[in-house]
């Protein structure tokens, strides 16, 4: 019996034996328990006590993508107006950290707010398209695709429940194979499939304008038509919920993509996209939402739920509090961060130090001496490793055994002192697939990079645990990612105690997370060579240091700790 047939057999099954509860068994090969028995009317979502029908029409606020202009636009709103919405994201867009969407860490934070998490699959690419000829090999590509974005949200403890089709395209058979695309999304482990259209606010076209719950099919949940590319107006969204209020117990569900606000420097590429709404637009339709049954709100009985509420899912695990992890993490050995060492131990904190051991070796001036690095790691700090002679590892005239031998030998040779390196930074912040595989076949755990975090988003903080340990990213200095290298012309710009505070808070601010702070020179104020301390890349003043670290002790958000590299790793191996 195909799978979409069997859930339809169980859900009447389940219906009629016990009137109380909406009770759904998943299909087989699922690793998630489904929906359960609740007599909350929070809980069941769509039903009430005793199995009755919800007294009107449920309106789920469905958003795709996770943009940032959902998050920065509708979040606010959503809260002022005390409702919750459905976020489909893209696993891959928020891993790669593009310019287009919000990050994990506030997908968790919305999450934390009582939104749902959802998702598209792992790239979002239409599922409908054919990858292979072949079924077989079509089915387990598309299953790997939709299966991965299950897992990944998983893995973050999102909890996901509810799917959308990308495109909204959800009509798809694997001939041969007696499966369609909605089994797939059912084995993988999701209770619910939203599709585009389906649902018309013209009686004329069509008499469909609401989804009677239960719904007949949990994985082809259709919304209003979309007859239009131009921005969503008060009248369409309003249009939709009275079109779709005829009958006690249906569900409406919206959909959103850009939310756009007037006084954002975006705001004209926002309305240029496939039916985006002004945050006016949306706002005034909330108010109209709470005023159901009001003159001039929505029509009475008329409420506001997730996708996962209307669908019977338990409540969602809650995640911990948001937890700031700060790692400084020391590049090249330089003689400087002697000093760095020493101020750490006085605030009872260490750090990850990467050191070139050619140069340390070298017996190089400008570089610390071993005496000072195995006092660093009495000290508690962590020390990892640089390349033996800070080369770049991406640089194609750079032969593939010579980077090798510099990943490997730093390695031995810090083992040798008895050190243990377990951490790794890539010189110059030279990173691609092949260094990867490199610095993890050498012994090293993980692998940093120079940038991709900024108190500016759009990526806040790296995830803990990273998806790829080694490309884990880090703290951008106030002029761009801090690559080392010699050859810029650009000027020095320090750290200041604004920045590395406003890094944090905004971390915190949006989910929490890891921020690896990058540093190389520590300047002492009254220096004779302070000058040229501060023109080196991203310095920062050795006073300025002991300020940030006084203030992760004392003023930081709460949750926020100072862990090394290695610790981090290893507590979410």
């Amino acid at each position: 019996m195909p799978t979409r047939v069997l859930w339809t057999a169980l859900l009447v099954v389940g219906l009629v034996a016990a009137s109380s509860v909406w009770f759904l068994t998943r299909p087989s090969g699922s690793d998630t328990a489904g929906p359960v028995a609740t007599d909350s009317p929070a809980q069941a979502g769509a039903t009430e006590p005793g199995g009755g029908a919800a007294a009107g029409t449920v309106v789920s606020l469905t958003f795709n993508f996770g943009t940032v202009s959902q998050y920065d636009h509708a979040r606010p709103l959503l809260r002022r107006h005390g409702v919750h919405g459905t976020f489909y994201v893209t696993p891959d867009r928020l891993d790669a950290g593009e310019g287009c969407c919000m990050s994990w860490q506030q997908a968790r934070q919305l999450y934390r707010e009582g939104d749902e998490i959802g998702s598209f699959s792992a790239d979002g690419v239409d599922l409908t398209v054919p990858w292979s000829a072949d079924p077989s090999e079509d089915y387990a590509r598309k299953e790997e695709e939709v299966c991965a974005a299950h897992e990944r949200l998983v893995r973050l403890g999102l909890d996901p429940q509810s799917f959308a089709y990308p495109a909204g395209a959800h009509t798809y058979d694997f001939p041969t194979l007696d499966r369609s695309l909605s089994d797939l999304v059912a084995s993988c482990g999701y209770t619910s499939g939203r599709i585009i259209g389906g649902l018309s606010t013209d009686a004329a076209v069509s008499p469909v304008s609401s989804v009677a719950l239960p719904p007949s099919d949990p994985y082809a949940l259709p919304t209003p038509a979309e007859t239009s590319t131009a921005p969503v107006t008060l009248a369409d969204l309003q249009q939709a919920v009275v079109a779709g209020s005829g009958a006690a117990g249906h569900l409406v569900p919206l959909v959103f993509g850009e939310v756009c606000h007037a006084g954002a420097p975006s705001y004209a590429a926002c309305m240029a996209t496939r039916r985006p709404v002004e945050d006016t637009v949306l706002s005034d339709f909330l108010s109209w939402l709470a005023a159901s049954g009001q003159p001039g709100g929505a029509p009475a009985g008329t409420t506001v739920q997730t996708v996962r509420e209307v669908m019977g899912a338990q409540p969602p695990p809650p995640l911990p509090p948001p937890a700031t992890i700060v790692s400084f993490t020391f590049d090249d050995g330089d003689l400087t961060q002697d000093l760095a060492g020493r101020i750490l131990r006085d605030h009872g904190m260490q750090g990850t130090f990467y050191i070139n051991t050619g140069r340390t070796d070298a017996e190089d001036p400008y570089h610390m001496s071993w005496d000072q690095v195995l006092r660093l790691h009495r000290d508690g700090n962590d020390i990892g490793g640089h390349t033996a002679s800070h080369i770049n590892l991406t640089d194609p005239a750079i032969p593939d055994p010579v980077k090798r031998d510099e990943v490997c030998r730093d390695h031995v040779r810090l083992q040798q002192m008895g050190l243990d390196p377990q951490s790794f930074a890539y010189p110059y912040g030279g990173l691609d697939e092949a260094a990867q595989a490199l610095v993890q076949s050498c012994g090293y755990a993980s692998g940093r990079s120079a940038g991709s975090v900024s108190p500016d988003g759009p990526v806040f903080a790296e995830t803990v645990p990273p998806l790829n340990p080694f490309a884990t990213m880090a703290l951008d200095g106030p002029g761009g990612a801090a690559v080392e290298d010699p050859s810029t012309t650009a000027p020095a710009i320090p750290l200041t105690l604004d920045y590395l505070q406003r890094a944090v808070v905004s971390a915190s601010d949006n989910g929490g997370g890891w921020v690896q702070v990058v540093l190389h020179h520590v300047c002492v104020s009254d220096a004779p060579d302070l000058a040229t301390c501060m023109a080196s890349e991203a310095p920062i003043e050795a006073s300025t240091f002991s300020a940030f670290l006084d203030w992760l002790q004392h003023d930081a958000p709460d949750g926020t700790t100072v862990r090394t590299v290695r610790e981090v790793m290893e507590d979410t191996a």
